[in-house]
């Protein structure tokens, strides 16, 4: 298990991959699925995983069932009780059918989650009320902190996504090159202050 620093910082770098409303939107349903479920934090049923392949999944037992992948040509992979998919962009996986009734879907758009959230709880439920294991030891605390803790997820996304410095400001600096070496001032990081004089 990664050190929790260790940990906060790789989820930080998992983020940024993704798009800023997309991540926004797989941590809402995932929080929306947890509490829907009645899952606990600490809860040995579930394993919140951010994989060294770039994917950050949520699994009960040892079943997917929500899962990320940024880096993936499907994105967005999640387990459902329908054999029939709602829309033209979730593909059903090779393990298509994992067990009686729960197919797994793989999709290129973030939509598809809250589309087929209904589908996704059924069969998370299902898996939830059938394992009797412990979870992974590959769980990520802090994946779990963020999905039940909303002041330390919005933490993370700020980091993330900059999101205190998100306005971004253009200044035109012009100055006479007989005068001032500008070049050499910026490689040499000479330039701490800046004030503007009109002439």
């Amino acid at each position: 298990m990664r050190e929790p620093s260790e940990d906060k910082a790789d989820l930080i770098k998992f983020l940024a991959l993704m798009k800023r409303e997309e991540a926004n939107l797989f941590f809402e349903i995932a929080t929306k699925l947890i509490r829907q479920l009645n899952i606990e934090k600490d809860d040995v049923r579930v394993t919140y995983t951010l994989g060294a392949d770039s994917t950050i999944a949520l699994t009960v037992g040892r079943r997917y069932c929500f899962v990320a992948y940024p880096r993936g040509k499907y994105c967005w992979q999640f387990i459902s009780d329908s054999p029939t998919p709602l829309s033209e962009s979730a593909i059903l996986g090779d393990e298509y059918r994992i067990k009686k009734d729960t197919y797994y879907y793989r999709s290129t758009d973030v939509n598809d989650l809250n589309l087929h959230f209904d589908n996704i709880y059924n069969a998370s439920k299902s898996e939830l009320d059938e394992v009797n294991i412990r979870r992974f030891p590959s769980s990520s605390p802090a994946f779990e902190q963020a999905i039940f803790d909303q002041q330390f997820r919005q933490e993370l996304f700020a980091k993330a996504y900059n999101m205190a410095s998100n306005i971004t400001s253009y200044w035109i600096f012009q100055c006479n090159p007989a005068e001032y070496d500008f070049a050499r001032a910026v490689r040499e990081n000479l330039l701490h202050d800046w004030q503007v004089t009109a002439l």
